[in-house]
């Protein structure tokens, strides 16, 4: 009975002893909840839009048919593209020569007919004449003739006294005395069978896209 006893006591000492020194058995501690994030909604981006690419200057001639339904601005434009796409057209370099070397030659003679460029589309300057040579008529460009570039330029008489459109150049009698041999300077061209007496113009005119540069009015 007193050895139980004794057994009893120990163990509630012991327990005291134990649960005064914190070694109380663990609970389960339940975890606090995690603080709730805010969001806060972004102000929507304004939409943007890809820019369009800019499409490559054209490298081709339109035909005869688009040509004739553009207007004359869509026509410089397009002369323009394909200009800075491709140069102007190469020109055989002999009859370039013998052009400029005639404008030189023949640019002091006496006009029968003369006038001044003046601008239609494009900026122009310098004059053009009238001559007889040794039978033969001959258009000549003045030393200071000036003009803008073009693809495929050429020298037209017109009976038309200040064409402005593709129909005005080619009033008769009409002629096409072959490619500009340059943007500057003296040059001559032959008239061949056309009769002077009904020319009323020199025209620089862009064959390709039917676009009159400039007009030398004739008197």
């Amino acid at each position: 009975m007193k050895y139980h006893l004794s057994f009893q006591l120990f163990s509630t000492l012991s327990l005291a002893s134990l649960l005064g020194a914190g070694c109380a058995p663990s609970m389960p501690v339940k975890p606090e909840p995690a603080p709730e994030t805010v969001t806060t909604p972004m102000p929507d981006s304004p939409a943007t839009t890809a820019p369009n690419p800019v499409p490559p200057p054209s490298a081709t001639i339109p035909t005869d048919e688009e040509v004739e339904k553009m207007t004359v601005e869509e026509r410089d434009e397009a002369m323009k593209n394909f200009l800075e796409a491709n140069g102007p057209m190469p020109m055989d370099e002999s009859e370039k020569k013998e052009a400029m070397m005639k404008g030189e030659e023949m640019k002091e003679m006496a006009a029968e007919k003369n006038g001044s460029f003046h601008n239609v589309v494009h900026a122009a300057g310098g004059s053009a004449k009238l001559v007889q040579k040794d039978g033969k008529w001959m258009v000549v460009l003045s030393d200071d003739f000036k003009t803008d570039s073009g693809p495929d330029l050429h020298v037209y008489v017109s009976g038309h006294a200040d064409p402005r459109t593709s129909p005005d150049v080619h009033v008769d009698p009409s002629a096409d005395l072959g490619r500009l041999a340059s943007t500057g300077g003296a040059q001559a061209y032959d008239l061949g069978a056309i009769d002077p007496n009904g020319v009323k113009s020199i025209v620089i005119y862009c064959k390709p896209f039917k676009v009159v540069f400039s007009v030398a009015t004739l008197q």
